[in-house]
């Protein structure tokens, strides 16, 4: 049975460097997507198809309709070398979609049924992901503070991303779909002092592939405390992405070859409409005067209580993660 790897995530978690600067560089690996040639693309049109549309977002009557084109298209990818494929898509475990992280699993254990799947997953310390994600949503548009933030994060737990952030939760759910064995644990925070070094160590190490010292370099830097003071006031006056409407996506860019089948006559200017917004408002951060920072993420009620609330949980899910894999992790407790 021929092995693939499937890097699902976390975002925020050298996710565009593996992508960009590792698994696309490396000469003895096959390489997916995604984040082939630019930011976007994936090695052709149909993986992109099936990693964007069928996995992440299509209802079941469309997903089993295409079922058997995407089967043919992964298939003919994985067997056409002897190289270690690998795929890459940070949403898998952490999807922007009206589909669950359980649903998503479900079809790639369909889609990949032939093979023995490995599953590549990067974890960080919850606060310091939530923080590095929160720049990334003023980014899409999201107007609100970092309070409100956490309030929503909260208050609608149970439809948003907030399960997910307890990892032991999702390490046994991804090993009860694809065997204990087969899912290898990263931790952000032992690549962070040296991402060239241990980024290339533990991963070539991990797919049994030459080290070759590939140079890793970060295409997507977070945004500072101040630059995120300034969008968020270009954010709260200029409505675009997660400031607009629900209906039209704010990722719909990553749906291009899904409405491109769909003939859905949406023009490019159409498509790539929050990119060009994002740029315009990260131009328009840029220019802005320095808006006040001082305490960016010092939280008022009631979210500094909230926090507390999900640090403790955190703190009793990481020790039962811990405990299974027989590790301390200082940065977790």
């Amino acid at each position: 049975m021929k092995k693939i790897w499937i890097h699902m995530g976390y975002p925020k978690c050298f996710s565009t460097s593996l992508q960009k600067a590792f698994f696309e560089k490396h000469p003895e690996i096959n390489y997916g997507g995604m984040g082939v040639g630019d930011h976007l693309s994936f090695a052709n049109d149909g993986l992109e198809f099936v990693f964007q549309s069928l996995l992440q977002h299509a209802n079941k009557p469309f997903f089993d309709r295409n079922f058997k084109e995407a089967k043919n298209i992964v298939d003919e990818f994985v067997n056409s070398t002897n190289k270690t494929t690998v795929f890459s898509l940070e949403t898998l475990v952490f999807p922007f979609s009206s589909l669950d992280f359980e649903t998503i699993t479900e079809r790639i254990n369909l889609l990949f049924e032939d093979y023995e799947v490995h599953i590549l997953l990067v974890i960080r310390e919850q606060l310091d992901f939530l923080k590095s994600l929160y720049g990334e949503f003023l980014r899409m548009g999201y107007p609100e503070t970092f309070s409100s933030f956490i309030q929503w994060i909260w208050g609608y737990r149970d439809r948003n991303f907030y399960e997910l952030l307890n990892y032991h939760q999702v390490y046994n759910s991804l090993k009860q779909n694809f065997g204990d064995t087969y899912i290898h644990l990263q931790f952000f925070e032992s690549w962070k002092s040296n991402p060239e070094i241990e980024i290339n160590a533990s991963i070539s190490q991990l797919l049994n592939i030459t080290n070759k010292n590939l140079p890793i370099w970060n295409d997507n830097p977070s945004l500072t405390k101040q630059q995120q003071a300034n969008l968020l006031h270009v954010n709260q006056e200029f409505r675009r992405g997660m400031g607009e409407h629900v209906l039209f996506p704010y990722l719909n860019h990553l749906n291009r070859i899904s409405l491109n089948r769909l003939e859905s006559s949406y023009s490019n200017e159409e498509v790539y409409e929050n990119i060009l917004t994002k740029r315009l408002a990260l131009n328009k951060m840029r220019r802005l005067p320095q808006q006040p920072f001082e305490d960016f993420y010092k939280l008022p009620a009631p979210s500094v209580d909230i926090l507390k609330k999900m640090q403790q949980e955190w703190k009793i899910t990481n020790q039962r993660l811990m405990d299974e894999l027989g590790i301390v992790l200082k940065n977790y407790l």
